[in-house]
């Protein structure tokens, strides 16, 4: 068991204690999708555990968290709204590194990420929604 924490497309917060074997359930499928996320504040990769099976569902709700946490960690951009076909839909579980517990400054640095997602959107709600629909259009085939 390892301290994880789950987020939420809506960004709801769930600290755990987690064995990666149960991460299929927390997630509402196969947990295959994996990858590594970075935010800006603290430059620190934090392993991110998704369900690739909430990526084909056409409702799935994006996760806006995960996806700037990507982005910043593929090209050191943290404008998550830049490219909506490389957003992460669904619930994400962050953990540690080979299975570890997340330490406090990784605990920290998704918070941070978090506020940073909320006052985008509350800054900017109609680039917010436009990059949601875009991502909702892409799963849906439109």
């Amino acid at each position: 068991m390892a301290r994880s924490l789950l987020v939420t497309p809506e960004l709801d917060v769930r600290e755990m204690d987690v064995d990666l074997s149960q991460a299929p359930e927390l997630l509402g499928g196969s947990a295959g999708g994996r990858l590594h996320v970075a935010f800006v504040e603290s430059g620190q990769h934090i392993a991110a555990v998704y369900s690739e099976d909430a990526m084909n569902k056409p409702d799935a709700e994006p996760n806006p968290l995960a996806s700037m946490g990507r982005n910043e960690s593929d090209t050191g951009n943290a404008r998550f709204l830049s490219d909506p076909t490389r957003a992460i839909a669904g619930p994400v579980l962050f953990v540690g590194r080979e299975g570890e517990d997340l330490t406090d400054e990784e605990v920290e640095s998704v918070h941070n990420g978090i506020r940073a997602v909320e006052n985008y959107r509350a800054d900017n709600p109609e680039e917010f929604q436009l990059w949601h629909d875009a991502v909702l259009n892409l799963h849906r085939g439109v």
